[in-house]
């Protein structure tokens, strides 16, 4: 099935969760494709939940109160899910899978700190001073010390991002991540299998972290790290306070820095 897009304007707008859909498509004939209208009505009827969910409680979600929402049938529904939980499974992986793409763009390693790393002792061979030659270690163990230091702000400077990038997305729309974040406890052993399966994938990019470096984080480390943000984010969102998620920023990053820090030392 064609797979729909959630707009930043659609479950972030405010609005009565029981009045009908603003993109209801028109009916009669309308040269609409069948693939068009078809992502519509999905589009539509995950919105629907979300707001749905958002005014009236996951209990009161029913089948025909979405459809109705969302503009659309009965049978237009069972067309394009097989249920409610079909439905909230979807809706969790459309905004799971928006959230893991930004954050692994914002970890997408940079080009120019190499640049910027080597030139300051591209200059020093040039001075006066470099005259005297040095000796194979000498210059080697220096240029390690630097090779290390600038590979670890640099993993820094990406976690950060990534963090930034995973705050800023559920900042942006409040109900869908009330949705996923918290609702998501309530919905069954399947929705909370999916919502593991994800945050799994969240640990992994963690870890890939390290593995470009060659190294290997402690069993349980990225695990434990995504744990303790999803709880952090958890009762910020929980209480209402989802808009606020990008000022956690400093905190979390020192936070997951201090873990990981403790995690490369042997002596931990």
């Amino acid at each position: 099935m064609t797979r729909s897009t959630v707009p930043a304007s659609g479950p972030g707008r405010r609005r009565r969760p029981d009045a009908p859909r603003e993109r209801q498509l028109p009916s009669g004939r309308h040269g609409l494709t069948r693939g068009f209208v078809a992502a519509n009505q999905r589009g539509r009827i995950v919105e629907a939940l979300v707001e749905v969910v958002d005014g009236f409680g996951l209990q009161a979600a029913s089948v025909e109160r979405v459809a109705a929402r969302a503009g659309v049938s009965r049978r237009t529904f069972y067309e394009q899910f097989d249920g409610r939980d079909d439905l909230f499974a979807h809706a969790l992986d459309l905004a799971a899978r928006g959230l893991h793409a930004r954050v692994e763009a914002a970890l997408a390693a940079p080009v120019a700190a190499a640049t910027a790393a080597a030139t300051p002792a591209a200059d020093a061979a040039t001075t006066d001073d470099a005259a005297a030659p040095a000796t194979t270690d000498d210059a080697a163990a220096p240029a390690a010390a630097d090779d290390e230091a600038a590979t670890v702000a640099d993993d820094a400077a990406r976690l950060r991002r990534g963090l930034g990038a995973l705050l800023d997305g559920l900042a942006e729309q409040p109900p869908l991540a009330r949705l996923c974040v918290v609702t998501v406890l309530s919905a069954g052993p399947a929705a909370l299998a999916r919502r593991d399966a994800w945050m799994a994938r969240f640990a992994d990019l963690l870890d890939g972290l390290a593995r470009e470096r060659g190294e290997a984080l402690p069993p349980l480390t990225s695990e434990g790290i995504v744990g303790a943000v999803y709880d952090v984010v958890y009762k910020r969102i929980a209480a209402g306070e989802g808009e606020a998620l990008p000022g956690l920023l400093d905190h979390l990053h020192g936070f997951c820095l201090l873990l990981l820090g403790g995690a490369s030392d042997p002596r931990a």
